[in-house]
């Protein structure tokens, strides 16, 4: 639902990564549950929903194992009549000057709670 104008940003992606010294630590099996994990942060955070993920691959073959994770940014609101939609809108996703502050305190917290040693960076 919405309006969809030239200048709307229709898909948003996450670069999901930690540094290399990480992953050599925790080894194969736990980075592939590591990135697991972090496809299901993307899919509830803000309540998404994995409907919403257009893609998610991980590259192994770079410097860095990292996760491509293109979304579309949809939010969960009461149109006028009061009847619940989703509404493409990532200016109302990433609501507010601290969003991406949030976000990373929010992944970090998450990951955490799975099990994952992690070091916040500087926000």
């Amino acid at each position: 639902k919405g309006r969809i104008i030239k200048t709307t940003n229709v898909v948003c992606e996450f670069i999901i990564t930690s540094n290399m010294d990480f992953f050599q630590r925790i080894g194969e099996i736990e980075t592939k549950r590591y990135f697991e994990t972090a496809y299901q942060f993307v899919a509830n955070y803000q309540n998404l929903g994995e409907k919403y993920i257009l893609s998610a691959k991980v590259h192994m073959d770079e410097t860095t194992p990292h996760l491509h994770l293109v979304f579309i940014p949809v939010v969960h609101i009461k149109d006028k009549n009061g009847n619940e939609i989703d509404k493409i809108a990532c200016s109302e996703y990433w609501k507010g000057k601290d969003s991406y502050r949030k976000l990373q305190n929010n992944f970090y917290q998450y990951m955490t709670e799975h099990g994952f040693t992690l070091e916040r960076g500087k926000a």
